[in-house]
């Protein structure tokens, strides 16, 4: 019976953990028969561990078995659960920096979940629990934080948040309240000169 609702939960989802699966049944499964059940999938290669209480399946090829790609990992159990790209990896991303970093950042809210299987990945804990209103305006506060408090060179760093604002539609008084609730003075003051750049411009424009 484990099996086949272990197998069931695998068929709708990449990476899973006990929780999840506790979860998806309303909590009706005991639990230490399901960690036994994991366990002995685990021995016979139908499910791989790739974190502490983190499950993925294999896929059977004529190769033998591997794991999903890192990519699709990351996405599913980090980014589907409340996650971004942050540090200078996204400001690489936006055209901030063209500097490579050593470590790929991530903050998410499965923050204390490590997976054995992600190289030179940091994953950060979030300033606030990370939701789909709000992901994209936590991405673009941290990324100004990483660039305001690091020696990060850029001829006019304004330009690729300012386009980041408009291409995430942003708005800009929600971005305001949340920098001056969960940030730094000096965040807070860079994004009200980022409202006036705005207004400048538009003022300009017409």
């Amino acid at each position: 019976m484990y099996e086949t609702i272990i197998i069931n939960e695998f068929n709708k989802h990449i990476v899973l953990t006990a929780e999840d699966i506790q979860k998806s049944n309303n909590n009706c499964l005991d639990r230490a028969i399901m960690n036994t059940e994991l366990k002995r999938m685990c021995d016979k290669g139908e499910i791989y561990r790739i974190g502490r209480g983190i499950y993925t399946r294999c896929r059977n090829t004529k190769w033998g078995k591997i794991l999903p790609a890192e990519n699709d990992i990351v996405q599913e159990f980090y980014y589907t659960a409340g996650g971004y790209l942050s540090d200078v990896s996204y400001l690489n991303k936006i055209g901030i920096t063209t500097q490579i970093p050593a470590a790929k950042y991530i903050t998410a809210n499965k923050f204390r979940h490590k997976l054995y299987v992600l190289n030179n990945t940091v994953i950060k804990k979030p300033k606030i629990e990370i939701t789909h209103e709000n992901c994209a305006y936590l991405q673009l506060l941290d990324g100004i934080e990483t660039y305001l408090f690091n020696s990060i060179e850029c001829e006019n760093p304004m330009l690729p948040f300012i386009n980041e604002i408009f291409a995430q539609n942003l708005d800009i008084l929600k971005l305001t309240v949340l920098a001056k609730r969960y940030y730094s003075k000096k965040v807070f003051e860079y994004i009200i000169k980022l409202e006036e750049q705005i207004y400048d411009d538009i003022t300009l424009e017409s």
